[in-house]
Parts: C-alpha cells; structure tokens; sequence
C-alpha cells in the first residue's frame, strides 16, 4: 500500500475521503446561504444549539456531581444554572436572543479591549497597527449592536452563523480539491 509521507496516511485513504469532504463543504455552503437567506431562521437555530449544549453541559454537571465526592454541591449547582438557562432559551426564545445577543455584544467589547491593550503594548512591533485596528472594529460593533437593539436580537447570530457556515464549507471545499489533486 503505497503511503503519502508527508502525512501517513495510505494514498487510497486520502482519495476515498475527498469526496466526504467536498459533500461536507457543500453541505455547510447552503446552510450559510440559508442563513443569509432567512438571517431570523437561522438566529432561532444557533439559539437552539446553545440550548442543546448548555443542557448537555448542565446533566453531564450533575452526572459529575453524583460521582464525586468533593465540590459536589457546587457542580450540582452549576448543572442546575445551566439546564436553567437551557430551559430559559427554548421556554422564552425571544427573550433568549435579545440575552445571547447582548453576551455576543460584551464579548466583543471585552475581545477588542484586548486587542488593542495587546496592540499597545507591543506597539514597536510590526503589525501592531493591524491589531489595534481589529480591537477597534471589534468594539464598533459591539456598539453598533448595542444601538440597534432589541431588533438586532432578531437576525445578529443567525447572520453569523450564516458567516461561519460559508466560511467553513469554503474552507471544506478548498481542503477537498487540493486533497483530490494530491
């Protein structure tokens, strides 16, 4: 069996991968256009998917909590505030995105302030410029949201989810056609 030795695997295992690949790539590309498409829908799905892992996150707390015999407590209260919060996002979806959109808000605020404390303090350095301006785009957009919500709630994660799916599907169907050529 002839073996690729930049990476180990068998030439016949690569080849038979590709295509899985390509399917996957394109797979993520029409959920991204659908997310453009329907920015709403696809807010509505990331909120259901932080929904599933904060439940997932809270019953596997609890399932700690009852093995173990210390921060036992503890762990049984962090699974409770989780499965809580899983509960909040699919009881009251809507109040559940006005939340999530303002954590993506701070989040950004918080990345930002990094960013540009990062770019001052290796200011001599090349790229430095390049850093500070990302915290500031960063913390512009967090400002943008913040001054338009609530109706920002409405479409914010959903556009990004529809960001990340095309930028992963193209990562995908890149990583596929250079897998088939080699």
């Amino acid at each position: 069996m002839a073996q690729d030795t930049a990476t180990d695997i068998p030439l016949e295992a690569r080849e038979a991968h590709w295509g899985w690949t390509l399917a996957l790539g394109f797979l993520a590309l029409v959920g991204g256009l659908a997310g453009f498409l329907n920015p709403f829908a696809a807010t509505l799905t990331a909120e259901l998917l932080v929904a599933g892992f904060a439940l997932a996150l809270g019953v596997m707390q609890i399932g700690l909590a009852v093995r173990q015999m210390r921060n036992r407590w503890w762990n049984a209260f962090g699974g409770v505030l989780f499965i809580l919060f899983a509960l909040s996002l699919l009881l009251n979806p809507l109040a559940g995105l006005v939340s999530l959109t303002i954590f993506a808000a701070s989040f950004f605020v918080a990345s930002g302030a990094v960013r540009i404390w990062l770019a001052l303090r290796s200011r001599p350095a090349q790229g430095w410029g390049w850093m500070l301006l990302s915290g500031a785009v960063s913390i512009a957009l967090a400002g943008v949201v913040f001054w338009n919500l609530p109706s920002a709630a409405l479409t914010l994660l959903g556009l990004l989810l529809a960001i990340d799916l095309t930028m992963f599907g193209a990562a995908l169907v890149a990583a596929a056609l250079a897998q088939r050529r080699a």
